[in-house]
């Protein structure tokens, strides 16, 4: 029970309109919080695919709308396809090279990529690119791949056991 706000609490912005924002956002975040403990069965802190597909089988005569980049693992529509689900595919955006060329002369310390199409994107914008001393982070084994394909040392590599996530990956390197 929360009692109604005084005159000074109106005035000074602590209304029971904050007070009850507060509890819903509260509401919404123990939800999620508790939904997310739900499927992430291995206790990993990440949801893995083949842990969404359990709870898909659970739907199985539901439809699914599959959201997407244009650019898809083959193994997700694949596994999606083997399981027998009734889905359709979204591609809710496209995945193109920005130009860069105006930052030809501008030298980074670490460059971090997120998708093979940042590695594809580096050097279509930079040809002649000479890592040197740069360090080259990468998030995920197809873009540790991709990088290693283009010739590139990888510095930093998440997500490992110790740095699930890319900032805890840089904290980790930064720090020693």
């Amino acid at each position: 029970f929360t009692p109604l706000p005084t005159r000074g609490q109106l005035l000074t912005g602590t209304s029971l309109y904050e007070t009850a924002s507060v509890g819903v956002v509260s509401k919404i975040k123990g939800d999620v919080d508790e939904t997310f403990a739900r499927l992430d069965k291995d206790g990993s802190g990440t949801i893995k695919f083949d842990e969404i597909v359990n709870l898909m089988k659970k739907h199985k005569g539901e439809k699914f709308l599959l959201p997407s980049s244009d650019l898809l693992k083959n193994s997700i529509p694949n596994t999606l396809d083997d399981a027998g689900f009734d889905y359709s595919r979204a591609i809710m955006y496209r995945t193109v090279c920005s130009d860069l060329s105006d930052l030809s002369d501008v030298k980074y310390d670490v460059l971090v990529f997120f998708s093979p199409s940042g590695i594809e994107s580096l050097f279509k914008n930079f040809p002649d690119f000479e890592q040197g001393p740069t360090r080259i982070a990468v998030f995920g084994p197809t873009t540790a791949k991709a990088a290693e394909a283009a010739g590139l040392r990888i510095d930093i590599n998440a997500p490992t056991a110790k740095a699930p996530s890319m900032t805890m990956a840089l904290e980790q390197y930064i720090t020693g």
